[in-house]
């Protein structure tokens, strides 16, 4: 762990408190270029192929959200697809109500990236970046980009598990341990997953801080659940500065990315503090709680698609309210 000579002057107690706060910016910052790497390196091998791919597909709802799905569960970042939608509506080569469902299946997508991290390939991570760093070094786009993405995996996983072992004695602080005290509250909860979501513009990347924070034991998974809820409001953030020069219907799809974010978290929400769904979800999934926080990410998303695409003309009709003519 990291430990610095200019720390010998400094009190003894303070002392553990700093290395492990520094451990934690910098896990913080592997972390941070593990999941750029990745998503850049995803979106730069093939941005023009979905571009064409999304502008061309069916007309049929349920095949838009599978695309959306599988375009994001690829490039592995919702907001990057979801930029791309508003992008060809403002260019009129996409029809609304296709937006809307592929937006849908885009938040299901964006889930594969938490669960991947909850996999937890710590162990594996040297060999990992081993091999990114060799496919890199080769002649060829392709082996280019696969090295970057393989690079960002194994980078990733080493920032986690530095943020992890540094956030339990950080977690021990009075400060620290009143404000996750105040994360009991759900509606602190949910509004803390909006904010921080919407500050660092990825809702991979605070799933993943998340997952980190509740496998040192920092935050329980009731209290990530609502911190969940308000993560899937605050990636609309993107979108919404995206869309600030465009068309009315490129500002539409965001309206209705909105929508279905804000019904979402507030079925689940309601869910949670009426019923004992958490209680029943928890002892259904006795994995690890950042498998059981990749869970019920995916479950929200899964079960808001369910429930809100077949009623995606409803959204379309409410953003067309909201965004008038």
């Amino acid at each position: 762990m990291f430990e610095v000579e200019a720390f010998a002057g400094v009190n003894f107690a303070v002392r553990p408190v700093l290395e492990s706060l520094f451990n934690m910016l910098g896990g913080l910052g592997l972390f941070l270029f593990g999941v750029r790497e990745m998503t850049q390196s995803f979106v730069g091998l093939s941005n023009s192929l979905f571009r064409e791919m999304i502008s061309k597909v069916a007309c049929n709802k349920y095949m838009a959200a599978f695309v959306g799905f599988a375009v994001t569960a690829i490039v592995q970042s919702s907001s990057a697809v979801t930029v791309i939608i508003v992008g060809l509506l403002d260019a009129g080569l996409l029809e609304l109500a296709q937006a809307a469902a592929i937006i849908m299946g885009a938040n299901v997508g964006t889930t594969v990236t938490p669960l991947i991290m909850a996999i937890n390939l710590l162990e594996f991570a040297p060999l990992i970046i081993f091999g990114g760093v060799v496919l890199e070094g080769l002649n060829g786009e392709a082996f280019k980009a696969v090295g970057s993405v393989l690079i960002g995996f194994g980078v990733l996983f080493l920032g986690m598990n530095m943020i992890s072992s540094a956030a339990r004695p950080i977690s021990t602080l009075p400060v620290v341990r009143e404000f996750l005290v105040s994360l009991s509250n759900p509606f602190i909860g949910v509004l803390f997953g909006v904010t921080f979501t919407a500050i660092m513009q990825s809702s991979s990347v605070s799933m993943g801080l998340l997952e980190a924070l509740s496998l040192a034991g920092a935050i329980s998974f009731r209290n990530a659940a609502f911190i969940i809820y308000g993560q899937n409001i605050g990636t609309c953030v993107t979108a919404l500065i995206a869309s600030f020069e465009t068309r009315k219907n490129a500002k539409r799809a965001v309206v209705i990315h909105f929508l279905f974010n804000l019904i979402g978290a507030a079925i689940f929400t309601c869910l949670s503090l009426m019923t004992p769904f958490l209680r029943v979800f928890e002892a259904a999934f006795a994995q690890s709680v950042m498998f059981k926080i990749s869970a019920l990410h995916i479950l929200f998303n899964v079960v808001s698609t369910a429930i809100l695409l077949p009623f995606s003309e409803v959204l379309v009709k409410i953003a067309c309210k909201v965004v008038s003519d």
